[in-house]
């Protein structure tokens, strides 16, 4: 690659180049489609980071000869998807930077739990006949004010540029 950063756009551009006439199906198996958003989030922070240098110029090479792989079922491609792993936890601890989607994923799955538990509670203490229904509507009342709570916290941080 050049000294010049690329664009999400033109990461999109040529990944899809270099991942043509790979199954669909084997990339999301193998979760490629964070591959446009995360290069260009290493290529950002490679000039500060020796460890992000590294891994850029790791899954850049990768990139190249993953398709080989997924299509040959090579045992290459567990590397690459423990470097992806690997990227996605230094990403995190090191900098802060999340996927975007994750956040608001784990909102939804508590807002989804403590909404069921808290209709369960209400439903016993006032000895309502429907429990499931209770446990339903606390459930969808949790969904729905996690939701918006998630997005409210992936808002602040994507104008803190901590997602990719």
């Amino acid at each position: 690659m050049t000294n010049q950063q690329q664009s999400k756009a033109e990461w999109h551009k040529i990944l899809n180049e270099r991942f043509s006439g790979t199954p669909r199906e084997a990339a999301r198996y193998y979760g490629i489609e964070i591959l446009p958003r995360l290069m260009p989030c290493l290529e950002k922070n490679k000039q500060s980071c020796k460890v992000c240098n590294q891994h850029f110029m790791d899954m850049d090479n990768m990139t190249v000869h993953a398709p080989e792989w997924m299509k040959k079922n090579d045992p290459q491609i567990e590397r690459f998807q423990q470097l992806m792993e690997e990227i996605g936890k230094h990403l995190k601890s090191a900098h802060g930077i999340m996927p975007r989607g994750m956040i608001l994923s784990r909102f939804v799955a508590v807002g989804l739990l403590a909404g069921a538990l808290a209709g369960l509670v209400i439903s016993f203490t006032n000895k309502a006949g429907d429990i499931a229904g209770s446990a339903m509507l606390g459930a969808v009342v949790g969904i729905f004010v996690a939701w918006i709570a998630g997005k409210i916290r992936e808002n602040s941080l994507r104008k803190a540029q901590k997602l990719f």
